[in-house]
């Protein structure tokens, strides 16, 4: 079946840092405007530290209205970030994503879409995440290195509660529920990501153990009534990681373990001195792809 044409919007000539903000300034526009983006992409487009986002649109977006939106970042980095829109040949993006989407292992865990069902080899734990609304399919750097932080932990932790803060697509709840069948509250301030962590919950049989939840950062009466938890995992920026430290604590149960991520490699020193700062202890740190994950222990 052959799609209608796309576009892409391309800006390059960013540092990581702004990338990251940039991504997220199209990820918030609100779904039903009308120059509202189908999938945004932050990647490292060449020889570090130059750093692209590619947005792609189901009509031509303006590119003055796109340079508007980056025009202020020009004063951080000293020149305007280049803005190019091409027209995307008409194809069928997605099985052609879906052809190249490979599977991930991290730890015992395989992330795989439909099309790789029949891969998970025996003894691993399979994940069927399929692209589609930009939430996370496990193929993220972040998300990666918190499938391995987990599957560390749960080799020698038996934890009985657990919190994904941020769950996107759902893929750490579900990772959560499958290798221990316990529970945990997958929460999330978008509704259209909150669904799509539900449609994998029940694709990936645990709906009984994942508690999937609409929620604004901690202040949520169904989270004060779950906590303390033994584990939380939050895979979202660094910025509003580190808002959140103090409030954190709470949350954590005395010996409970905190894994952290949507962290470029150098922002882990300020989120780490947040968290030592609010009562935890610092575990561990692994870099993949330039972001890093932290495990820390209250």
């Amino acid at each position: 079946m052959q799609q209608a044409n796309q576009w892409l919007a391309r800006i390059t000539d960013l540092s990581p840092e702004i990338a990251v903000e940039i991504s997220d300034i199209f990820e918030n526009l609100e779904e039903t405007a009308t120059n509202a983006p189908l999938a945004v992409a932050a990647f490292c487009a060449g020889e570090d530290p130059e750093w692209a986002v590619e947005a792609n649109f189901a009509e031509k977006p303006d590119a003055a209205w796109v340079q508007g939106l980056v025009s202020g970042f020009k004063n951080r980095i000293g020149i305007a970030p280049s803005v190019h829109i091409e027209k995307l040949q008409n194809r069928d993006w997605v099985s052609l994503s879906l052809q190249n989407l490979a599977p991930v292992e991290s730890g015992r865990f395989f992330v795989h879409g439909s099309h790789d069902r029949e891969k998970p080899m025996s003894g691993s734990i399979g994940i069927e995440i399929d692209a589609g609304q930009a939430f996370g399919t496990g193929h993220h750097a972040t998300t990666s290195g918190c499938l391995a932080a987990l599957d560390r932990e749960l080799r020698h932790t038996h934890f009985r509660n657990c919190m994904d803060l941020g769950c996107g697509s759902g893929v750490l709840a579900i990772a959560f529920a499958k290798a221990t069948k316990k529970p945990v509250l997958a929460t999330d301030i978008d509704p259209v990501a909150l669904e799509v962590a539900k449609e994998n919950v029940r694709l990936n049989m645990v709906a009984r153990d994942v508690n999937c939840l609409l929620a604004d950062g901690l202040e949520n009466p169904a989270i004060r009534q779950s906590v303390p938890f033994d584990l939380v995992m939050a895979n979202i920026l660094s910025a509003p990681l580190i808002s959140l430290a103090n409030a954190m604590r709470p949350c954590v149960a005395r010996g409970g373990t905190l894994i952290l991520s949507g962290i470029l490699s150098y922002q882990a020193p300020k989120v780490e001195a947040s968290y030592r700062a609010a009562g935890f202890r610092f575990k561990y740190r692994s870099i993949n792809e330039n972001w890093a994950t932290l495990v820390l222990v209250r």
